[in-house]
């Protein structure tokens, strides 16, 4: 029986936290340590993130962080969800999360409007997702 060669994709998670963060990142996908990495947009270390996307030609290897959890909201609107407390990401309790079972049916689509233009995967916390999947 034949099978296919298989390959272990391992994605850095937390792109854009903070510039420590961000270098260690930058240098696990030098070194092939991580495939891809994942970005968050809403956080400290976002500006550092994206420079360091263009400087080191990563574009296609970043994707998307979905970030529920932590920092400030990028839009009004999430602003008044069961995410946010006083306009700030607060973890929504268990409860919460279960109302969130949508997020099972797949991976963001559509395009981002910072770096990277198509995002190549997204992710969401494990904390957030061991709730939802519970």
């Amino acid at each position: 029986m034949d099978s296919a060669p298989s390959s272990l994709i391992i994605t850095a998670d937390d792109f854009g936290f903070d510039a420590s963060v961000n270098a260690a990142v930058v240098r696990s996908l030098a070194q092939g340590l991580v495939s891809y990495a994942s970005l968050i947009v809403n956080l400290d270390g976002f500006d550092d993130a994206c420079r360091l996307i263009r400087t080191n030609q990563l574009d296609d290897r970043v994707g998307l962080h979905l970030n529920l959890t932590e920092g400030a909201p990028l839009t009004r609107g999430i602003r008044t969800t069961l995410f946010c407390r006083h306009g700030r990401f607060e973890a929504p309790t268990v409860g919460e999360a279960k109302l969130l079972g949508m997020l099972r049916k797949g991976p963001v689509t559509g395009t981002c409007n910072w770096v990277p233009a198509d995002p190549t995967h997204s992710d969401v916390g494990a904390g957030i997702l061991a709730d939802i999947l519970a």
